[in-house]
């Protein structure tokens, strides 16, 4: 039996069929015998146990529960359980159809949009159909930059305002504000990352503030904020002064930053978020062609690196966190016009080994079999911020 979100008769034919009541005897099922349902009578219907429910409501998209929780109490209860929730997640995980591309638009008035697009239309459709988000915190004096993504939940700034929030299911948490001592200088920058940290369990964001002091000497503070507890704490200073890329890329527990190590040299630093330390990590060998940049990303819940050079890009994948060896280069984008970049960062690799791209404020799939590529339409036209996050159940309030 399918079940669709879009059709009453199907969530009715589901409902009736998982009825939460279970069995009073699972190894005799009531007979259906003539002789125990005389002609005319009513058929009893089969009764699942509770186990099969769940394990059939776990695999549902999160549109669809938001219904189903509607159905009795303990349908609410379970859908609303924060181990259904984690279980429901390892699941989305798995599932393709279960991503969303989000954009950030500000268009050239400076007017701000968060457009969701389904993560499959996005590979299949030049133009995807939306859902405008309408975020409530939206506002036309500050632009939302989204910082981080992990298990469904969105790290954005806004002006001032740091927030952590599931558009699955429309719940929020602001976090406090955060006061910086002056150190004597002027900030400059500001690094921010979002990640999961498996040794205790929760959520943190990692601030990274960036300052000139007196004679051009740079110095920096990092902040965490773990969710739960409502405060920041100040660590470890961060080893190196500059960083490439504005947000931290969530790999493996740890969070990634391109930094300008004392050599003039590009190295990938890497924060801990259980231990809290630093480490630096790696890099593949890239060959003796020049590059233009690098940038880091997340591919395959793996580190990427994508290497621009003149008019090529290489993609390069770490299939084990930490391992030098495992650095694998999966492709090489060609660029016909060599006045510019060929792409900025990657965003998603389907199954088939298409790509999501992000390039030059637009974005595009790029298919290396045949070596073609398309770019996406939009509704609005400007500057565009893409992001991908995968359907969740889990509140950033809990």
């Amino acid at each position: 039996m399918v079940v669709s979100s879009g059709e009453s008769g199907g969530i009715n034919d589901f409902v009736s069929l998982t009825k939460m009541q279970p069995p009073k005897n699972l190894t005799s099922p009531p007979s259906l015998s003539s002789s125990s349902n005389p002609p005319g009578s009513l058929v009893p219907q089969p009764i699942l146990p509770l186990e099969i429910v769940e394990e059939i409501l776990c695999r549902l998209p999160v549109k669809l529960l938001s219904q189903l929780r509607c159905v009795c109490k303990s349908w609410n209860s379970l859908i609303s359980d924060p181990k259904f929730a984690k279980k429901h997640l390892r699941y989305s995980h798995k599932d393709f159809t279960r991503f969303h591309l989000l954009l950030n638009f500000m268009n050239p008035s400076c007017e701000n949009y968060l457009l969701d697009y389904f993560l499959p239309s996005s590979f299949n459709d030049i133009t995807p159909a939306t859902t405008d988000l309408r975020y409530p915190l939206i506002n036309q004096e500050y632009f939302l930059s989204i910082a981080g993504s992990c298990d469904g939940f969105l790290y954005s700034t806004i002006g001032r305002s740091f927030i952590v929030w599931n558009p699955s299911i429309k719940k929020l948490k602001m976090l406090p504000s955060l006061e910086i001592p002056s150190l004597g200088g002027i900030s400059t920058k500001i690094n921010h990352g979002f990640g999961y940290d498996h040794l205790s369990d929760r959520y943190k964001v990692v601030s990274i503030f960036h300052y000139i002091c007196d004679g051009g000497r740079l110095r920096n503070q990092v902040h965490v904020h773990t969710l739960g507890p409502d405060s920041w704490r100040r660590i470890e200073d961060f080893p190196y002064d500059l960083l490439l890329n504005t947000f931290g890329i969530f790999v493996s527990g740890t969070l990634n930053w391109f930094a300008l190590a004392s050599n003039d040299s590009w190295a990938i630093v890497s924060f801990h978020l259980g231990k809290e330390s630093y480490q630096e990590i790696s890099q593949p060998d890239y060959g003796d062609e020049s590059l233009v940049t690098k940038d880091l990303t997340v591919i395959r819940d793996c580190l990427c690196v994508v290497a621009d050079k003149k008019t090529v890009s290489d993609i390069w994948l770490m299939k084990e966190y930490g391992i030098q060896e495992s650095w694998t280069k999966l492709f090489r984008v060609t660029c016909e016009d060599p006045k510019t970049h060929p792409l900025t960062r990657v965003i998603y690799i389907s199954k088939d080994d298409e790509l999501l791209l992000d390039y030059q404020y637009k974005v595009g799939v790029y298919n290396p079999r045949n070596v073609t590529f398309k770019t996406l339409l939009f509704q609005y036209e400007g500057f565009i911020t893409p992001w991908v996050y995968v359907e969740s159940l889990l509140s950033p309030c809990s």
